[in-house]
């Protein structure tokens, strides 16, 4: 053989020391493929990753942990690839270089990789959902607090299965009502007070009581916001409800407690008043019934002539 060629063929070896210390000196994932797509050396995280021991990676072939047949014989470059672990099926985004000796001849690749099996989970749940109003109404349906948004006549243009059951209604028995339908004359000036200022533009938290379907009042703290359009033209509101009704018994209850313990000390420092004053009383009657016992028990002085 050439000399000078099988020099150059000896360092187309992947030395061990240095490719692990190369390898395990970076955060990602990394791993070295030969010229027959094997895996020749993996750093510690990319083990990690995978599930398995280095000594368990390297020699076997790329293809045996690549659950897409069509990526099997070239996995491509920048692209997002299946693999198998042991925690099950995973994404990586896998960036290759090619290794090439003095001659210029490839003689393996460098692949580093990132974990991207969080992203695609979640591009996989919103992938039916091709437009962003979908997206966000269905955020929006999942959402504990309840939403509605109103038109400039004050009816419901939306509302999502929370709002509905917090009033007791099924969502379509909502759509298109008055907002007024639901409340008695004290919060319907509320309402009127509200829509006026959110016309304005001017939106703040408010606490209002609706009439659930069952005749039962509950009362929610609403976080409004005036929907306008791209000429600033008023056209209705936007609204997260939460539901304050137990909250707002334990408030009446703290308050009646209050009033009834103020009573209390109020009847304690009448009685303490009366208290005072009738012992200031007795001990006023003890003296003047010892001045008279004085009196009578002292020695009639005689008359004189």
């Amino acid at each position: 053989m050439d000399p000078k060629k099988q020099k150059f063929e000896s360092k187309k070896e992947f030395q061990p020391d240095i490719t692990s210390a190369l390898l395990d000196g970076v955060p990602v994932l990394a791993f070295f493929i030969d010229q027959e797509n094997k895996i020749a050396k993996v750093n510690a995280a990319f083990a990690d990753f995978v599930g398995k021991t280095k000594s368990e990676l390297e020699s076997l072939p790329l293809s045996d942990l690549l659950l897409d047949e069509g990526m099997k014989e070239e996995p491509g470059d920048n692209l997002q690839i299946r693999i198998a672990t042991t925690k099950g099926p995973r994404w990586i985004k896998l960036d290759r270089s090619p290794l090439s000796d003095a001659l210029g001849k490839t003689y393996g690749s460098i692949c580093y990789a990132l974990n991207t099996t969080e992203q695609k989970q979640l591009e996989s749940i919103f992938e039916p959902l091709k437009d962003n109003e979908n997206k966000y109404r269905l955020i929006v349906e999942l959402m504990h607090e309840g939403i509605s948004a109103v038109n400039k006549e004050h009816s419901f243009t939306y509302v999502n299965k929370n709002f509905a059951s917090m009033l007791g209604y099924e969502k379509e028995e909502l759509l298109g009502k008055s907002i007024y339908s639901f409340v008695d004359g004290e919060n319907a000036k509320i309402f009127d007070r509200q829509m006026a200022s959110r016309s304005q533009g001017i939106a703040q938290p408010y606490e209002v009581a609706w009439v659930k379907k069952n005749g039962q009042p509950i009362v929610t703290l609403m976080s409004p916001s005036a929907l306008m359009d791209l000429k600033g033209n008023y056209f209705g509101s936007f609204a997260v409800s939460t539901d304050i009704t137990e909250r707002k018994k334990i408030e009446e209850e703290i308050k009646s407690s209050k009033a009834q313990l103020e009573s209390k000390v109020s009847e304690l420092e009448r009685f303490y008043k009366l208290s005072i004053g009738r012992e200031n009383r007795m001990s006023e009657l003890k003296q003047k019934i010892r001045q008279l016992e004085a009196q009578l028990a002292a020695p009639k002085q005689p008359l004189q002539k």
